[in-house]
């Protein structure tokens, strides 16, 4: 989406967004009996989203994102009929950023006794970003106009599921470093690294990477193509997480962005 750099036009001129058709490469199961996870139905389950970003000044905003399903029985507890995120961030190098997201299962009509959204659920991250050198990638580049640049984080979930108790805790932590690599024009490529400093943290679905390749225009009127795992990736020598962490637990995303 488009950074808004000029404030002195209409208050509407901070609005940017895209809209989006996501497919995952994964079915979906859904249990017709949960308890025995006997039957159901199954599928891709695709969905279309729209994402609408306002930068009020400077390097400040939020996020709201809405999601369709295009076979509601196919949405999983956690998938979200909505996200949100907000905060301060600024995409140039030697800079801060102070990010909240919220990306668990909100909804719009949450079943009795639940909340649309839980927001003690989302994550706090505080960030630094720093260029890497064009002589260190050198190597790895056949174009002059490659580049690198790369992110050290800290993230504090107050409130997380925990697995091997079924119940939620408190003060989830984790750090992280994650890296862009431009191969050339918009294309690219790109991993987050992450090390949880807690013992048993760390669920089978918190990756110890994720990974991202694809087209991506920062411009608006503009198409991205990317796909994107942020499944329960392990290293080789951290045992595996059943049915996760595998290329086909990624997915695609085709979007059209836009700005006023």
């Amino acid at each position: 989406m488009a950074e808004v750099t000029d404030q002195d036009g209409p208050w509407y001129q901070g609005f940017s967004g895209n809209i989006a058709l996501n497919y995952p490469l994964r079915e979906s199961v859904i249990a017709a009996n949960p308890s025995n996870n006997v039957g159901g139905t199954e599928g891709i389950n695709q969905n279309i989203s729209a994402t609408l970003k306002y930068n009020p000044i400077g390097n400040w905003f939020a996020t709201i994102t809405f999601a369709h399903y295009l076979d509601g029985k196919l949405q999983q507890p956690w998938e979200p009929d909505y996200t949100y995120v907000f905060g301060y961030s600024d995409w140039r190098p030697y800079t801060l950023s102070l990010i909240y997201s919220n990306y668990g299962g909100n909804r719009f009509s949450p079943e009795k006794g639940e909340k649309s959204t839980h927001f003690n659920r989302g994550t706090w991250s505080l960030g630094w970003k720093f260029p890497v050198p064009f002589s260190w990638i050198r190597w790895a580049s056949g174009f002059d106009d490659a580049s690198m640049g790369c992110e050290l984080g800290f993230n504090y979930t107050p409130e997380y599921f925990d697995l091997a108790t079924t119940s939620y805790k408190s003060s989830h932590r984790t750090f992280q470093l994650g890296c862009k690599y431009t191969i050339t024009g918009n294309w690219y490529v790109n991993a987050s690294f992450f090390y949880y400093p807690t013992s048993g943290q760390k669920q089978p679905w918190n990756p110890d990477f994720t990974y991202g390749f694809g087209y991506f225009d920062w411009r608006p009127f503009t198409w991205t193509l990317q796909y994107n795992n942020y499944s329960g990736n392990r290293f080789p020598w951290n045992p595996d997480s059943p049915d996760t962490g595998r290329f086909k637990d990624g997915a695609l995303m085709l979007a059209w962005s836009w700005a006023f």
